[in-house]
């Protein structure tokens, strides 16, 4: 899948209001552009495209790490395995859509192999809730109460 770490400029043309883009004046300057990555994901299910769009890395070094790490992700899921690869894209599509943080790999491929979700983290509640429904209970006839002897 391809990916790409560049330069964008967001400077706005004041006659035309849209951005000068690749003909900005002030883009040969070092400072004055900010570094994205795009990384493309497999595709949804209805066949339509699904990217990685990341923006204002200050260095190319630190665009490029991210890239590198989205790659990385993307390579935990095995070739043969579309359902682990269809996880991991949908985890850095919501990851890119609520920009947080990019999780690391070792927890991933930790939650991947368990069969966990890897978007969000659970709460104790929810936690508790799985807990008690993998709980086996006790049938009532082994809980019931003993009959107590009556002393007079």
């Amino acid at each position: 899948m391809k990916g790409s770490a560049y330069r964008r400029c967001s400077c706005r043309d004041p006659k035309a209001g849209k951005e000068f883009g690749i003909s900005c004046p002030k883009r040969s300057s070092r400072n004055h552009c900010t570094y994205s990555v795009r990384q493309e994901l497999s595709p949804r299910e209805d066949g339509s495209r699904r990217s990685f769009p990341r923006d204002g890395y200050c260095s190319l070094k630190a665009a490029q790490a991210d890239l590198d790490h989205v790659r990385a992700l993307l390579g935990l899921a095995d070739s043969d395995d579309p359902e682990g690869t269809e996880l991991i894209a949908e985890m850095l599509a919501e990851v890119s859509r609520e920009r947080s943080p990019l999780p690391k790999a070792e927890e991933t491929r930790r939650r991947l192999s368990s069969a966990q979700d890897l978007i969000g983290s659970l709460t104790v509640a929810e936690r508790l809730d799985r807990w008690l429904a993998g709980k086996r209970y006790a049938s009532p006839a082994s809980t019931a109460t003993r009959p107590t002897s009556v002393s007079a």
